[in-house]
């Protein structure tokens, strides 16, 4: 791992835990939900653009560090709950809150339903950031895979684990193999893995996984496990 990749990871681990302590401190406000579901998407979407932007200038300096002078056009302004899912981002962010009700008519006092709470909100905005991690990676690698016939330009790409782990397996075997630029590119509900560009002149050879990727209504492409809930398929060895 380069120093570039190593700073851009721990800037994504900054930015998603500025994004999860600013939208805990809104959840755990003496407000109504009506006032915190909107506060709340302004902050994740917020961490979205500001994903999308770290994403093209890692891509662009990766290009760099092999000589390549290309700059992608990614757009923050799409990068979005409700483009992303498909559903109305305060319909998304009004869950923690059903959550919360649900684990009080389960018998859990205040503090343990607002934990409840507290957990599913922190799951979808990182759920949340990591699509926008991955869309943007996605639209860079498309556009740099388009350049002219000849030059060196994006070939592929590989999935890399990040964070201090442990990583699942699903993640630990999608991150030995290598996939073409149109693969591709599943996430789960805990997934942080991030992309290292493969250049050449010819497409690399993508190696197929022994896992089974479906799509998932809102969350598109996703690597699933039986246990994870309330949305999307399963992925099985």
């Amino acid at each position: 791992m380069t120093a570039l990749d190593t700073a851009y990871q721990r800037r994504r681990a900054q930015l998603a835990a500025s994004v999860n302590r600013h939208a805990a401190a809104v959840f755990a406000t003496d407000t109504s939900q009506q006032v915190k579901v909107p506060q709340l998407t302004v902050i994740v979407e917020t961490g979205q653009r500001h994903t999308a932007n770290l994403v093209a200038a890692y891509m662009t300096a990766k290009a760099l560090a092999v000589g390549v002078r290309f700059q992608a056009s990614v757009d923050p302004a799409a990068f979005t709950v409700t483009a992303f899912r498909g559903l109305a981002a305060t319909k998304v962010y009004s869950r923690p809150f059903a959550a919360v009700q649900v684990a009080l008519n389960n018998g859990l006092d205040q503090p343990q339903a607002l934990q409840v709470g507290q957990n599913a909100l922190a799951k979808l905005a990182a759920t949340d950031l990591q699509l926008a991690q991955t869309h943007a990676a996605r639209d860079w690698l498309t556009q740099a895979a388009e350049a002219p016939t000849g030059e060196l330009r994006i070939v592929g790409y590989r999935r890399v684990l990040t964070g201090p782990g442990p990583h699942c397996t699903l993640c630990e075997l999608a991150s030995t193999r290598t996939y073409r630029v149109a693969d591709l590119m599943a996430i789960h509900e805990h997934c942080t893995c991030t992309v290292e560009p493969l250049w050449g002149t010819e497409p690399v050879t993508a190696v197929g996984t022994t896992v089974r990727v479906e799509n998932d209504p809102e969350l598109g492409p996703r690597l699933m496990a039986e246990s994870w809930s309330p949305v999307g398929p399963t992925l099985t060895l």
